[in-house]
């Protein structure tokens, strides 16, 4: 489609779009979307704890249960919920490396060490077709390069990345190997408990009504769904 035949849509043609699918379609387990209207406030946010705690903190444990060479699939659903959570934090359209690093370093701070000196990594720029150079100077800059870029575009982690369990009670590490090489572990079963305790604190914020974490979890409700959360 060429750019001229492009519509651009106001915000009420993009709710009315979003609004658009099959009444009947689970939302969460035991509600539909055609329950979302009549719900309030406070109901929409146990509803959407609900949906993400069982259908994705529950089965990443239940993964992480099974088989240890699974935690691939962990670390996946790990990056799902974090781009998820940085949306609904600042309430943006859709995602970006900017607002997942943002709020990386916002939600994650503890575990947002720099690293000094920096990694040097690369990336394919679609637009000027060629590799670029891509420095990583903290471990936000290489979660979302090395992890959430790597299993969602590749289909697997970077090269100066690595999911182990081998230094327990660390999420995340910063590991020297080599000649003063360095690489960034993640513990899939600390980043998972880790990722759930933020995702709860963010939840009680919602219940609690804290105004900026209200506001902005409306306005992107009604962005992703087309339903006008009571306020």
């Amino acid at each position: 489609m060429s750019k001229k035949s492009e519509k651009i849509l106001s915000l009420y043609e993009v709710c009315a779009l979003k609004r658009g699918g099959d009444p009947g379609k689970p939302f969460a387990p035991g509600v539909l979307n055609s329950d979302l209207g009549s719900r309030s406030y406070q109901e929409i946010v146990e509803i959407f704890e609900d949906r993400i705690n069982r259908w994705y903190f529950n089965v990443a444990e239940e993964i992480q249960h099974k088989i240890a060479d699974y935690n691939f699939a962990v670390v996946i659903l790990c990056s799902t919920i974090l781009d998820l959570m940085s949306q609904y934090a600042y309430a943006v359209p859709v995602s970006g490396e900017s607002v997942f690093k943002k709020f990386f370093r916002e939600y994650l701070g503890e575990y947002n060490y720099d690293i000094d000196p920096p990694i040097t990594s690369c990336y394919f720029n679609k637009r000027r077709k060629k590799w670029l150079k891509e420095t990583i100077k903290d471990v936000a800059d290489g979660f979302y390069h090395c992890f959430r870029c790597g299993v969602v575009h590749s289909a697997g982690i970077l090269e100066y990345g690595r999911i182990s369990t081998r230094y327990p009670g660390e999420a995340v590490k910063i590991v020297k190997w080599g000649d003063g090489q360095q690489e960034i572990n993640v513990n899939p079963v600390e980043f998972l408990r880790l990722l759930k305790r933020i995702f709860a604190d963010y939840i009680r914020r919602l219940k609690e009504e804290e105004f900026l974490p209200k506001k902005n979890f409306i306005e992107k409700f009604k962005l992703e769904y087309g339903v006008s959360v009571p306020e």
